[in-house]
């Protein structure tokens, strides 16, 4: 089960979900942002 801690988004996680959520393309979010796309994925998964 998860905590509460867990559950909340960072500001910073939120955003990166919403910039991929409006390009619909990993690569493409990850390049607006200034990280890389493995970071975005990780960002994402976690």
């Amino acid at each position: 089960m998860k905590t509460k801690q867990e559950n909340i988004f960072s500001s910073k996680t939120l955003s990166y979900f919403l910039q991929l959520a409006e390009t619909m393309n990993y690569t493409q979010a990850a390049q607006l942002l200034g990280i890389t796309q493995p970071a975005l994925t990780q960002q994402i998964k976690n």
